[in-house]
């Protein structure tokens, strides 16, 4: 026995007979719109401050608060919705819009569970991007987006595939203001209903993985740049901007909320500077 486990042992170390892939093999397998990309050493914990400052634990809400932009996914039955009223009620949290209310046969089953609670959730439809390529997709949509609004959603939730992943069958790809949308636009302001959208992300997340990049220092990228869209073949974060500023003008009265501050945290004039620009 003891001659086995030294042989595999020894087998182990000897060149061209281990199975396990190289590191840069598996970034290659991993992670194919970087081929480029070298796992980077990782750095340890950022330093503790010695900053000293008062500091004011807050556990609750002092008014009661409405959290717009909650992913309820997880909240299937109404003994989860039962649960989460009880961290709610701690916190000090009055109503919840659940973003992930869904389309069709799961929006349904989100308004059912949610029943009992039904004065602490509201649910946002999402639309289904299945078949966007194909014939009559917005008519369809449209017709379903307005069953649920009649059925009781509060909104309509669309997430970042816009302008990042959804893609024309000749590869370009999929932005906010593609006329497929139209209907879909004009169904919400129909009904009055606001659209809560997520267009694009950080700033950082354009630009190239290195030490130079703001979220570098924090250890993001190091070792997987998941996330990271230069040189990806996506577009460009001014791109998606402008995408999204053509569908706010085509749709004036459509009331869009444009999620995690329009994605322009970095630039809060620019922020102000579209508040002004579209009212809706």
């Amino acid at each position: 026995m003891r001659r086995i486990l030294s042989f595999l042992v020894l087998l182990a170390f000897v060149p061209g007979c281990s199975t396990a892939p190289s590191e840069q093999a598996v970034a290659e397998e991993q992670f194919p719109n970087h081929p480029d990309f070298k796992r980077a050493p990782e750095e340890g914990p950022m330093p503790d401050t010695v900053l000293v400052v008062k500091r004011t634990e807050i556990q609750r809400a002092k008014y009661p608060a409405i959290d717009f932009h909650l992913h309820g996914r997880r909240l299937q039955t109404p003994e989860d919705y039962a649960k989460m009223v009880e961290v709610m009620d701690q916190a000090g949290v009055g109503v919840i819009c659940n973003m992930d209310g869904g389309f069709g046969e799961t929006f349904d089953n989100h308004m059912k569970a949610s029943e009992a609670a039904k004065d602490r959730f509201l649910q946002f439809a999402r639309v289904d991007y299945e078949g966007i390529n194909e014939p009559g997709w917005s008519k369809k949509n449209a017709a379903e987006l307005e069953r649920c609004f009649l059925a009781g959603a509060a909104g309509l939730k669309i997430n970042k595939a816009l302008g990042l992943e959804l893609q024309n069958p000749d590869g370009t790809y999929i932005h906010c203001d593609d006329p497929r949308f139209d209907p879909i636009w004009e169904m919400c302001a129909r009904h009055d209903k606001p659209v809560m959208i997520h267009v694009s992300d950080p700033a950082a997340r354009f630009q190239p993985v290195g030490p130079a990049n703001e979220r570098w220092e924090a250890g993001q990228w190091r070792s997987n740049p998941d996330g990271n869209y230069y040189g990806t073949g996506r577009p460009g974060i001014e791109e998606i901007f402008q995408h999204r500023e053509n569908m706010l003008a085509k749709h004036p009265n459509t009331r869009f909320v444009l999620a995690h501050i329009a994605s322009m945290a970095f630039d809060l004039k620019s922020v102000g500077d579209l508040l002004d620009k579209f009212p809706n």
